[in-house]
């Protein structure tokens, strides 16, 4: 494994042991997606002639076409008012709470990551979930653009990010 995959590693340690409420930095890391500062389900809304209906669903699984994000929308918010930043792994999906925790398989190589959602989209009609350009590159699809993969809700973590951001789980610092 090259230092890329090592530092990989560590980064997904690191965002296991911050969801889990047993941090050993503070939650400014600069790999870890902005969590924005509320917890998001939302109200029916209308893109494109299309409703969406934003709803808790923790059985959630899904196989579908995933994308990226395009240039342009580094350093921007995002729906829950999170900034987006390209190279942080994190999704946008168009009913999911936000945030809550999935994990996206690559069901054309096999790789699979946990990513927070953080975003509102899609918009695209055929696509399932929006990935930011680190999470394509983890998911080997950022040169192509697009992929065929599985998402599925992560109840516990979800469960944990709502608790940390309503304060039941704080972060641990070390000396």
């Amino acid at each position: 494994m090259g230092l890329s995959g090592c530092a990989e590693m560590q980064f997904l340690s690191e965002a296991s042991k911050q969801v889990n409420g047993t941090v050993s930095r503070p939650p400014s890391d600069p790999n870890m997606p902005d969590l924005g500062s509320r917890y998001k389900i939302g109200n029916p809304y209308q893109v494109g002639g299309i409703w969406y209906y934003p709803k808790e669903d923790f059985t959630y699984a899904e196989e579908g076409i995933a994308s990226w994000y395009g240039p342009g929308f580094d350093g921007k918010p995002t729906a829950n008012g999170a900034i987006f930043y390209e190279n942080r792994v994190s999704a946008a999906h168009r009913t999911l709470p936000i945030p809550s925790m999935v994990r996206v398989t690559n069901l054309e190589n096999g790789r699979s990551i946990k990513v927070i959602i953080n975003d509102r989209g899609p918009f695209a009609h055929s696509r399932i979930i929006d990935m930011s350009r680190r999470a394509a590159q983890l998911l080997g699809f950022e040169r192509k653009g697009t992929t065929l993969v599985r998402v599925e809700m992560l109840e516990q973590e979800s469960r944990q990010l709502v608790a940390m951001l309503n304060g039941a789980v704080s972060w641990q610092t070390t000396p």
